[in-house]
């Protein structure tokens, strides 16, 4: 019971909706005969996942980036410019 609780948690973390995990489970319980459909489930999951990471890696870029101009305007290196304030 408590690998099975280990388990939907990890689902649960992957991004699974209860659903999904509902429909997971009850093809686990169903035997070897669902191990294709589940494996299918898991690489869409992981598909999602891969896509996610980019993006959340894309934000670190945008994130460092910004930093590294904050730097440079403040320790003098390049003037700051704004895309949200006008310039005089």
């Amino acid at each position: 019971d408590i690998k099975w609780i280990k388990d939907l948690v990890c689902l649960k973390k992957c991004g699974m909706s209860i659903q999904e995990m509902k429909d997971y489970l009850a093809l686990c319980l169903e035997g070897p005969s669902t191990i294709t459909r589940r494996k299918e489930m898991l690489s869409v999951k992981r598909e999602e996942l891969l896509s996610s990471i980019q993006e959340l890696e894309s934000c670190v870029d945008y994130i460092d980036w910004k930093q590294q101009f904050y730097d440079d305007v403040l320790s003098g290196k390049r003037p700051y410019v704004s895309n949200l304030i006008a310039s005089k």
